[in-house]
């Protein structure tokens, strides 16, 4: 279970997650490496980033930091904030929120080129 969010750890950093997932670093590599449990609103998180970093390892170069530049570039489809401004807004967390839903709808259509 915890290999879907390897790619995660490797691609965005423990820091990018703790700031946007609200995860500990601490907890985070407890989770990762010692078999320590996360909450379900944390797993979650994790499975939402695991879903668009999965969707962008077939546009994006791995390990060389183009990912996670991915989430810091501004998007006029989110009224010109990155992916990273967006879920740090209060609300972005909450199920079917509209934020979550243009993130991923922009990194799923990276591959079919509508989108950058």
């Amino acid at each position: 279970m915890r290999e879907k969010y390897e790619e995660v750890f490797v691609e965005l950093g423990v820091g990018f997650i703790e700031k946007t997932c609200g995860i500990a670093v601490r907890d985070f590599v407890d989770f990762m490496f010692r078999d320590k449990k996360l909450d379900e609103e944390s797993i979650g998180r994790l499975d939402f980033l695991a879903e668009v970093v999965d969707c962008l390892e077939g546009a994006y170069r791995r390990f060389d930091g183009s990912i996670q530049k991915w989430f810091c570039r501004k998007r006029k489809e989110l009224g010109n904030f990155s992916p990273y401004q967006r879920m740090l807004w209060p609300g972005f967390w909450a199920p079917h929120s509209i934020g979550r839903q243009k993130i991923l709808f922009l990194a799923k259509s990276i591959g079919d080129g509508n989108a950058t």
